[in-house]
């Protein structure tokens, strides 16, 4: 059955991130599917060219630098598409500030809302008690919540919403996306990360795994760029593996699916920083498995609901740089493992489609 969505998220392309993901996927899946979706996203760089190439209308209303005004103008800008587009139901990538927001809205037109929650949006609120109060409030304003992970479920509960309310719909992998000729995978032999450079995905312990490697003709390429980056060019230096750590930056999807295909196994060194900050889920780790990579990873939040442990991947406590760099060598050494794992990634992988989670929602939404 058609529906008229209206989805809202400040972490929006061309902005770069996991929820950026998300939010594009969900809407694309939702799309396809014949419903009626329109956009609302902040105003960003260069999000004219972007918004132009999307089959759907996107709104961007212009934001004060003012913290204390943006949320007014969200509140009037999502009253307003709610109104025009005779919206029926209506999806939140974040609990703040469009859960926030869309649960006022819900109160003024009559429609249907649910929040999606990825991991780190929840704990790091969670921190404060007020903040902690207004997200309650935001997450019961809903008619459902939708996590990513049974992790993210738990992290969900414990702010003491109803458990009744939350629903775990795994995000998807763009199966549609053709997948190009890898070629013959000679030498160097490519450990890929791709990342935002922050120091809960452990990228610098990645290094140091690397450095604890004997094999020659290794290169650890990483994409993605942070405010660790400097300090991963540092260490790539100091552990004179300057010539062997490529920092290649953002990168575009042509050249991303490139350095996807050309790998050889798929490196995840994250970690669980204080009591907040954690993988909810691990997105990147489906789209390694699409092309078919092993994974060397952590037992890190939600990590271990991506990935199917022993059979697509090696899971490993958190920052066991001896752990990773055997098992970065076993790989090295053993190609017909490689090749077996690699082609278990991308069969599990497959079961992973943003066609059937948009299904799910559209389903929590119709209740």
């Amino acid at each position: 059955m058609m529906m008229r969505l209206l989805l809202a998220s400040c972490d929006y392309p061309p902005d770069r991130g996991g929820i950026q993901v998300y939010s594009r996927a969900m809407a694309r899946a939702l799309h396809r599917m014949g419903d009626e979706v329109t956009i609302l996203a902040a105003e960003r760089g260069g999000s004219d060219a972007h918004d132009a190439k999307e089959p759907y209308g996107i709104l961007r209303p212009r934001l004060s630098a003012l913290w204390a005004l943006r949320i007014p103008v969200l509140l009037l800008e999502s009253v307003f598409a709610a109104k025009r587009g005779n919206i029926e139901a209506a999806i939140a990538t974040n609990w703040y500030p469009s859960g926030l927001i869309l649960g006022a809205v819900s109160r003024i037109v009559s429609m249907k809302m649910v929040i999606v929650c990825h991991g780190l949006d929840i704990t790091v609120w969670n921190r404060n008690p007020i903040f902690r109060r207004i997200m309650r409030w935001s997450l019961e304003s809903s008619d459902a919540i939708v996590s990513v992970s049974r992790f993210t479920k738990g992290l969900v509960l414990a702010t003491g919403v109803a458990p009744s309310k939350v629903e775990v719909v795994n995000p998807g992998i763009e199966r549609a996306d053709p997948l190009p000729d890898a070629g013959p995978k000679e030498k160097p032999w490519t450990i890929l990360s791709v990342s935002r450079l922050v120091e809960r995905k452990g990228l610098d312990d990645g290094i140091r795994s690397v450095a604890l490697l004997s094999e020659d003709h290794v290169i650890y390429q990483i994409i993605g760029d942070g405010p660790e980056r400097g300090k991963l060019s540092d260490l790539a230096w100091e552990l004179g593996l300057s010539g062997f750590v490529q920092l290649r930056g953002e990168v575009s999807d042509e050249q991303l699916a490139e350095a996807y295909s050309s790998a050889k196994v798929f490196l995840l060194p994250s970690r669980t920083i204080g009591r907040t900050r954690v993988e909810g889920f691990g997105m990147v780790l489906l789209e390694a498995q699409r092309f078919g990579l092993p994974i060397v990873s952590t037992k890190c939040g939600g990590i271990p609901e991506a990935v199917d442990a022993g059979k697509t991947a090696v899971l490993l406590p958190e920052r066991d740089l001896a752990g990773m760099a055997g098992a970065l060598t076993t790989l090295y050494h053993d190609e017909a493992l490689r090749r077996r794992t690699g082609k278990r990634a991308r069969e599990w992988a497959g079961k992973f489609d943003w066609d059937l989670a948009a299904v799910r929602i559209k389903e929590i939404l119709s209740r």
